[in-house]
């Protein structure tokens, strides 16, 4: 039976460090019963050894739920690692299959998109099912430098370039390894003497996620060893950012409908040019799936602070913006 006592200090102290950060950022998980996506990989098998070694302290519940894509060969041999972990760790295993390849094609999307869609709609409704409270991902510091650098990369703004969120509170969904690095996390199951899998599909370059992985973030590392801690730096700036915000937002009473949304434009002068922007570009993704394009955000800005009346901007997904005399109204379909 392994304890924070019997185990190295440094992975005690590592396990220590996990609580805290997870009560820093104010996540509800003492007395909760937690299922840990678990692939097998080092990323949640440190997750699930972490949170059976905060299982007494935290009076935690842990289930773990491995998903077979049924892609690769190896998945079956990464069944028996599972049940071999799960015993060793003193935590509940469960597998499930899937057929992710046949999905994608009827579904006439890629395979990634498809496993990813699948296994987060698996994961809630599994969770459901077993009465959990949470669902532990053991996305780290590096999966959140390489979402930083997608987000970048496909235009995002801020603070949502600050990337993931550690805890979905209305997804039950929550990251207790966000801020450790993936050599922390080798480091630590080495010292346990815990092995883990391997998916070689992981470094396949014919996805943009591995590509970031293995070429574009490393070079950023070899310039700034310190590139890891600036990407922590700038999540917690984008979440403190995030907070301000929604309290500040608070003053707007917006008047929401099936596919409108309608905001008093008195209440939207109250505010800065880029605040209103913001404004409009939550108002549109509130709205359904769609880029929320800059550029037509910025036009929108530039009509609104001219007074321009009776004009409209339209935005992909079937959105558009109208100003009215007293009304700015965000439509959908």
């Amino acid at each position: 039976m392994y304890t924070l006592q019997t185990i190295p200090p440094k992975c005690a102290h590592l396990v220590l460090r996990v609580e805290r950060f997870l009560k820093r950022y104010h996540v509800d998980f003492i007395g909760k019963k937690i299922l840990v996506a678990l692939s097998g990989g080092p990323d949640s098998t440190a997750l699930a050894v972490i949170l059976s070694l905060l299982k007494k302290r935290c009076s935690l519940n842990i289930e773990a739920l491995y998903l077979n894509h049924g892609l690769r060969e190896e998945a079956f041999q990464e069944e028996l690692f599972i049940q071999n972990f799960a015993e060793r760790w003193k935590f509940e295993p469960h597998i499930l299959r899937t057929n992710i390849g046949l999905l994608a094609k009827k579904t006439h999307r890629g395979i990634e998109e498809t496993g990813r869609n699948i296994r987060y709609f698996i994961l809630k409704q599994f969770a459901q099912k077993r009465h959990c409270d949470l669902i532990a991902l053991g996305h780290h510091l590096n999966d959140l430098a390489e979402d930083v650098l997608i987000r970048m990369l496909r235009g995002a703004s801020w603070p949502a370039l600050g990337g993931m969120d550690v805890y979905l509170k209305e997804d039950k969904i929550v990251r207790p390894l966000l801020f450790l690095s993936k050599d922390e996390i080798k480091s630590f199951l080495k010292m346990l003497n815990q092995n883990f899998c391997i998916d070689k599909s992981n470094f396949q370059l014919d996805t943009l996620r591995n590509r970031v992985r293995h070429t574009i973030l490393p070079l950023f590392c070899k310039e700034n060893p310190s590139f890891l801690k600036n990407i922590f730096r700038l999540w917690q700036a984008a979440k403190i950012d995030r907070h301000d915000w929604q309290a500040k937002i608070e003053k707007l009473k917006p008047k929401i409908f099936e596919n409108k949304i309608e905001i008093n434009r008195k209440e939207l002068e109250l505010f800065l040019p880029g605040e209103r922007m913001r404004i409009f570009s939550q108002c549109l993704k509130q709205l359904g799936p769609g880029q929320v394009l800059f550029d037509n955000v910025m036009k929108l800005e530039e009509l609104f602070s001219t007074r321009k009346v009776g004009k409209r901007v339209e935005f992909p997904g079937n959105k558009m913006v109208l100003l009215n005399n007293e009304t700015v109204s965000f439509l959908k379909g």
